[in-house]
């Protein structure tokens, strides 16, 4: 029941903007009604925590797909609990995260929709694609890794949630280039 709901945890993205916006606004309007505490988690944190037991000795390369012909990616490794990132957040274009399998000695497991898409790609850099398993951040990875920040009171204010953007909004790129279109010069 609604009363019984101690804490809310959300998706920060990256992701699609307008998705992680309407997620952490409605977030941010159930715990204020509520007065409860909040917690934001990374998208791509929740992609790989639940692929931490297919094999330990590999890298974990989570990649969601960014659209515009580019993937969100972070690397992980395996730890006591979960999963440790080991990289920054990423965008780009799927032959610079193939660039990147290649550059590591690692063997490296790649899971989400934006590895999908790329697989054969990123097989051919070396990389082993996971066809099973999850292809989106799901609730039960945010359920999982919010409960224990929320028994410790890791919390925030629903205030304080601010979406991950690893590039500039669409909407943003695309009144840059019409006001360079019709004549205008593009912001800096």
């Amino acid at each position: 029941a609604v009363d019984q709901v101690a804490g809310v945890a959300v998706s920060l993205g990256p992701g699609l903007f307008t998705g992680m916006r309407v997620g952490i606004a409605t977030a941010q309007a159930f715990a204020h009604a509520r007065t409860l505490p909040v917690l934001g988690l990374n998208a791509l944190d929740l992609l790989a925590f639940p692929v931490r037991y297919v094999r330990t000795d590999r890298l974990i390369c989570a990649a969601i797909d960014a659209r515009r012909s580019e993937l969100f990616w972070a690397f992980y490794r395996p730890s006591a609990g979960g999963v440790q990132r080991v990289t920054d957040l990423r965008v780009g274009p799927a032959q610079k995260l193939a660039g990147e399998i290649e550059a590591v000695r690692d063997d490296v497991l790649c899971v989400g929709d934006g590895a999908l898409s790329v697989a054969s790609l990123l097989e051919s850099a070396g990389a082993a694609v996971a066809s099973q398993g999850p292809a989106h951040p799901d609730a039960r990875a945010l359920v999982e890794l919010a409960l224990p920040r929320f028994l410790r009171e890791e919390t925030q204010h629903p205030d304080d949630l601010r979406p991950i953007y690893v590039r500039k909004a669409d909407a943003r790129i695309s009144w840059q280039n019409r006001g360079a279109l019709l004549g205008g010069r593009p912001e800096p």
